[in-house]
């Protein structure tokens, strides 16, 4: 959050996460209309109770309109015939459908999962737009294909919105969905092979969710700072960022801080920055405000005494402390996570993990840190969960794929922590960060970016590193027992492989498979008989967490349950 306010006009190729979360202004401008109409007339449980029939008097003739109309538009060049393809498990027919004049024919699609049946309508050339895939919210979205009328002819399609989903081929093979590459078309009728294809997002179908689509928060914003979280976006020895939310009833917000160990300091108060987040179907507290104050200038290896709060009304919270990084010191211990998905338990583990001796430093989550990314009351039950440690012990999380809303994109994770900026390429701030502590370098990873670039950023920071021991955090596992991920990584095992053994990255931290996986030290996929030569990839589980004590060339690595039964150990002491 902060590297993008800070930088205020910067432009950042999001790619098509991004460009989907705001590809048509009016289909937004539609819902939050209809939405804004049910809060004024329904109380909480009568909206998670609606029927369609109780919704329709809220939909005007013109939001009608731009729900059948405005969901995927383009334009084509000769006269088509457009097949949308709709999951038979549907239970509700998209209204604009017949009523737009599609007419659903004899013709199945499928893949692994879902049977499709084909609707098709004849166009001229020139504008084609499209619906909506309901408004129940069911999770696999239609996908189209385009084809002549004349056979023969070539079809050309521009000005595609959403405009970044690739254009495939409609044939046995062929991807449909870019946040489930694997799922692939299996069976497709002759009439439809050659057809140009509209690939999409399985979380398009929840755009338009309102069906059961009204959630409530159990832990509401109040005017008290909570969710108080420290994170970095610069150097871990001089800086500290900290985060808070509040209701929307404050409007200003401020850190203040001092040495701990001079207690009759006079504190230096930082103002904070704040962004609203509006997440329009949680029923109960739509909109909450994400305050974040940057801390600088301050002295490695230092405790500091703080506070957040509201510099108008004079109200801050209790004191709470951190520490920076050590100038040179070589020890050091951190807690790994992973998969938390706003579950109880992982609020535990951290617990157990931030109790024990010697203390952590950091902790470190490779992604799915909640179950729906772009639903606040995720975020809500996260923070609870984990709770004091995160207000006194800094964060470094990866995005998981959970955390990217099947395909719709990172933007909530995104506006509850703050991250650096890799100043790579087009690789955006915040996904991809590099971090620095004491004698260890840690790579963020993100998922859904091109993984070549990502790539060549790693190379970049590894190169340029004299860290002793160097971590990445991932979500995926590039390695493990799971035959169904066997094969699915192949990409980025090409592409960071080598630079992971030419530059000796330790650990991959990943997760994922919810199956623990600790692989014995690799380089060129093959095993090798020292982790000085190898690196050595982690898949962890939502129930467990890993300690690693780090003195020098030593790290003593352990992986434990709730109760701290150790699962699994290990310790590297490097020769070289």
């Amino acid at each position: 959050m902060l590297a993008r306010m800070l930088r205020g006009a910067i432009l950042l190729t999001l790619l098509f996460v991004s460009t989907l979360s705001r590809a048509d202004q009016r289909l937004d401008a539609a819902m939050d209309g209809i939405v804004t109409r049910l809060y004024a007339a329904y109380n909480a449980d009568q909206l998670n109770a609606l029927t369609e029939d109780q919704l329709k008097p809220y939909i005007t003739p013109e939001d009608r309109d731009v729900l059948a109309t405005s969901y995927w538009t383009f334009d084509v060049n000769v006269p088509v015939i457009v097949s949308v393809m709709r999951h038979i498990k549907q239970e509700t027919i998209p209204a604009w459908l017949p009523e737009t004049g599609f007419t659903k024919t004899d013709l199945i699609v499928k893949n692994d999962s879902c049977d499709y049946e084909v609707w098709q309508k004849k166009f001229d050339a020139g504008h084609v737009a499209l619906g909506i895939n309901g408004l129940d919210g069911h999770r696999f979205a239609y996908f189209v294909s385009v084809g002549p009328q004349t056979p023969g002819a070539e079809v050309k399609i521009t000005n595609l919105t959403p405009s970044e989903p690739p254009i495939g081929t409609m044939q046995v093979g062929a991807m449909i969905y870019i946040d489930w590459t694997e799922l692939v078309v299996t069976e497709c009728p002759d009439a439809l092979k050659g057809h140009l294809l509209l690939t999409t997002f399985r979380g398009r179908a929840r755009e338009c969710h309102l069906l059961g689509g009204f959630r409530e928060t159990p832990f509401p914003s109040t005017a008290k700072p909570d969710q108080i979280t420290l994170t970095w976006s610069d150097n871990p020895k001089a800086t500290q960022n900290v985060s808070w939310r509040t209701s929307t009833a404050v409007k200003t917000g401020a850190a203040r801080y001092h040495e701990k160990s001079v207690t009759d300091a006079k504190p230096i108060e930082v103002a904070a920055i704040y962004e609203a987040i509006d997440d329009r179907k949680l029923a109960n507290d739509r909109v909450s405000h994400r305050f974040t104050a940057a801390l600088s200038g301050l002295k490695s290896g230092t405790t500091y005494s703080y506070q957040v709060g509201d510099p108008e009304s004079n109200t801050w919270t209790d004191e709470k402390d951190f520490t920076t990084a050590p100038e040179k010191s070589d020890t050091f211990s951190f807690v790994h996570l992973t998969d938390t998905h706003n579950r109880e338990i992982a609020g535990k583990l951290l617990a157990a993990g931030y109790v024990r001796t010697p203390k952590p430093s950091l902790v470190t989550i490779s992604g799915d840190l909640v179950d729906f990314g772009l639903h606040r009351d995720c975020w809500d039950k996260l923070f609870a969960y984990l709770g004091e440690p995160i207000a006194r012990i800094p964060v470094i999380p990866s995005i998981g794929n959970h955390d990217d809303q099947d395909g719709l994109g990172p933007g909530t994770f995104l506006k509850q922590f703050t991250l650096g900026a890799p100043n790579f390429g087009d690789i955006p701030a915040e996904r991809a960060c590099s971090v620095r502590y004491a004698n260890a370098l840690f790579l963020v990873i993100p998922i859904g970016l091109n993984v070549e670039e990502i790539g060549q950023w790693m190379e970049r920071e590894l190169a340029a590193t004299d860290a002793t021991w160097k971590f990445g955090i991932y979500h995926f596992p590039m390695y493990t027992t799971e035959e169904e991920y066997a094969h699915e990584y192949d990409r980025q095992r090409a592409a960071w492989g080598p630079v992971f053994d030419k530059y000796h990255l330790d650990m991959m931290l990943t997760g994922h498979t919810h199956r623990y996986y600790r692989s014995g030290p690799l380089r060129d996929g093959k095993e090798v008989a020292s982790p000085s030569d190898g690196t050595i990839y982690l898949v962890s589980a939502p129930g467990i967490y890993s300690t690693f004590d780090i003195t020098g060339n030593r790290m003593e690595f352990k992986s434990l349950d709730v109760n701290g039964a150790v699962k699994d150990e290990l310790t590297i002491e490097k020769t070289k």
